[in-house]
């Protein structure tokens, strides 16, 4: 109860944060739109590597859709039971014959202490907060459960149970992300060092249930096989070798190690440089390598104390090794091998006041809570400060750029929510030194262009945009921003073959489909405008322009001025069907943005005085021009007074 009432605590300012970084993959991802059968949501293209996750966001769309209080709420959940998980593990293992001596009178305190100080931590932060590291929270929560159900096989008399529920946890995990690799090891690990005499014992008397184990390894292999190439994990990563990322990994091991005793200095996304010579790793060559001597001492010594080293170096290894990943240092990667540094800190300290005092006597025990309760106190609340960096994308890159100045990354996402709000040449500036930093990258350049281009330097964005296709040929934003600037110029033919080359090498471009359609309009092509909205709503359900637009075109055809004046409207002749569908997507268009947005508005508009309803046409129609003026969109305010116009001759 105190492990979870912590927990809730420190997590209790959680629920509101918005879909942050690699979390919009969750907003785009269609897969997850359906749970029921569960398949689409685990097997689509990508969700294959990590088929569960996709699960479980499924689970989370039926509940709240893109509402986020039901995804940071199964987070929460995930990790608590990740904390009760870790207590029971720790409080069995105090009472192994090699620890009850010693510790096995407080095994039950100190392991609650253990998964106490774990549970709030805010290195946590970013495995539960984060909603996309669910995959970290739930793999470790797996990884921890199929440990325990081994512990209470070993200890059952029906270990059958208990052995399989264990498999079930590992294949689980399996389905969770990659780290999963190494559970079965641990389990045997943890067999011949705490429970059976040697290796050959133990896998004598239990081989039937490290062959189920290890056959979750074919589990992970298939996700591995199916999944598309990863360029940013693995050894498919060119940006670095295998021998200098283990190199750079030493600093970064060592600020992970800081991080757990003294967690000031968090942060989203470090962009850590690779190490450039002896002086970046030397000193955290020593730190890390005497830490690793003590394990093999230990080991070899076989102490008890030897497993803290193995399941710190066993499980952060995979991530932080031979392995190369593009991204050098994140905070997720910590989750469980934080637990033994708790571990180590915790006995240690118990271990050295049991040598001062007596901890049965009440000065002890105050002492111990004294102890227990600052440190738990201190990590709640800066879990708990940590938690509103979370509550806003543009404080995170704020927090991101403030901590790492140096991120092109963090710049170019900063930059991204300053230009969201219309702050274009704050955005500019941060846009601007993304490219300093990072003068290859395609995005930090196009970036730049549409910031240009948005501030009246269009010639100055053109030739931004014209740079992120020289470095990335193949990348849709900058045809999409050079199709809206030529469509702008009234280059018609220019725009067109830029919006097609933006769809084509993004087929979910929805913006893209978009502004062909307007330029398809523009030409009198209705019905390939047409075509090009339903491509738009169908690859983005959520995107309301499209459904405006897809409206407004369908009426179009009908919305025109008869022969015997230019502002009566011909309406008599519009099929009914025809009627029917542009209510649906107007519909669907103001349902998504409310009555805040003056193209949904003009749909609105269109459609009821297609119904002949031309007082409440006029009303909102008029809604809508207020909107857009407020806006400045000059283009949508002229096509809503040419409205407006037939729909009072009409009303007359």
């Amino acid at each position: 109860m105190v492990i979870v009432a912590a927990g809730l605590l420190a997590y209790s300012n959680s629920l509101n944060g918005p879909f942050i970084f690699d979390d919009l993959d969750i907003v785009s991802n269609l897969s997850i739109r359906q749970l029921w059968p569960p398949w689409p949501a685990m097997f689509a293209r990508q969700n294959l590597s990590r088929p569960l996750i996709g699960l479980t966001y499924a689970f989370n769309y039926a509940i709240s859709e893109l509402n986020v209080w039901s995804y940071h709420l199964l987070n929460i959940t995930i990790h608590l039971l990740a904390g009760l998980s870790l207590f029971g593990i720790l409080r069995r293992t105090l009472l192994q014959p090699g620890l009850r001596e010693r510790f096995g009178g407080a095994a039950t305190q100190l392991a609650a202490v253990v998964a106490l100080i774990w549970t709030v931590h805010p290195l946590q932060t970013q495995a539960v907060t984060y909603i996309s590291q669910r995959c970290e929270s739930l793999m470790g929560l797996m990884y921890l459960v199929t440990i325990y159900c081994a512990i209470r096989g070993f200890e059952s008399r029906t270990q059958t149970r208990w052995f399989a529920m264990s498999i079930a946890a590992c294949s689980a995990g399996m389905l969770c992300k990659q780290v999963m690799l190494t559970a079965p090891m641990m389990v045997l690990f943890y067999d011949v060092w705490f429970v059976s005499p040697s290796w050959k014992e133990a896998l004598q008397r239990r081989w039937v249930f490290y062959v189920g184990l290890a056959s979750t390894w074919l589990i992970l292999a298939a996700t591995i096989v199916a999944a598309p190439l990863n360029l940013t994990a693995g050894f498919g990563v060119r940006s670095i070798s295998p021998l200098h990322y283990f190199v750079s990994e030493l600093p970064v091991i060592t600020h992970y190690l800081r991080l757990a005793f003294w967690p000031d200095g968090l942060c989203l996304d470090y962009a850590w440089p690779p190490a450039s010579g002896l002086s970046d790793v030397l000193p955290s060559a020593i730190i890390v390598g005497g830490i690793g001597l003590a394990t093999i001492v230990a080991l070899v010594k076989r102490l008890a104390v030897a497993f803290v080293g193995v399941w710190f170096f066993g499980i952060l290894g995979l991530t932080s090794s031979f392995m190369p990943f593009s991204d050098l240092a994140y905070e997720h990667r910590m989750y469980l091998p934080l637990a033994s540094v708790v571990v180590l800190v915790v006995l240690g300290a118990y271990a050295g006041l049991t040598a001062v005092v007596q901890t049965r006597e009440r000065g002890g025990r105050l002492a111990a809570l004294v102890m227990v309760t600052l440190v738990v106190g201190s990590c709640c609340y800066l879990t708990l400060r940590r938690n509103i960096d979370y509550e806003s994308p543009l404080n995170m890159w704020a927090d991101v750029v403030k901590k790492r100045p140096e991120n092109s990354r963090g710049h170019t996402n900063l930059g991204a929510q300053l230009a969201d709000r219309g702050a274009y040449e704050d955005a500019l500036e941060h846009f601007q030194l993304a490219v300093s930093y990072d003068p290859k990258s395609a995005s930090a350049h196009c970036n730049v262009g549409e910031a240009l281009v948005r501030l009246g330097r269009v010639e100055e964005g053109k030739a931004e945009l014209e740079e992120a296709l020289r470095l990335r040929p193949t990348y849709a934003f900058p045809h999409y921003d050079l199709g809206k600037v030529h469509a702008a110029e009234g280059r018609n033919s220019e725009a067109i073959d830029h919006f097609l080359l933006a769809v084509r090498f993004d087929p979910s471009h929805a913006p893209a489909y978009c502004g062909l359609g307007v330029v398809y309009e523009r030409l009198g092509r209705l019905d390939d405008a047409i075509d090009a909205y339903r491509r738009a709503i169908s690859v983005d359900r959520e995107w309301a322009a499209g459904f405006s637009r897809l409206a407004l075109a369908l009426l179009s055809k009908w919305d025109l001025p008869s022969s015997k004046t230019s502002t009566e409207l011909v309406v008599s002749g519009v099929p009914p069907d025809v009627i029917h569908e542009a209510d649906q997507f107007a519909g669907r268009a103001l349902e998504l943005t409310g009555d805040h947005d003056g193209l949904s508005l003009e749909a609105i508009s269109a459609v009821l005085a297609m119904k002949k309803m031309y007082t409440d046409a006029i009303r909102t129609g008029e809604e809508a021009l207020k909107l857009a003026s407020e806006a400045g969109d000059k283009d949508l305010v002229n096509s809503i007074e040419d409205r407006l116009k037939k729909y009072r001759a009409a009303a007359q």
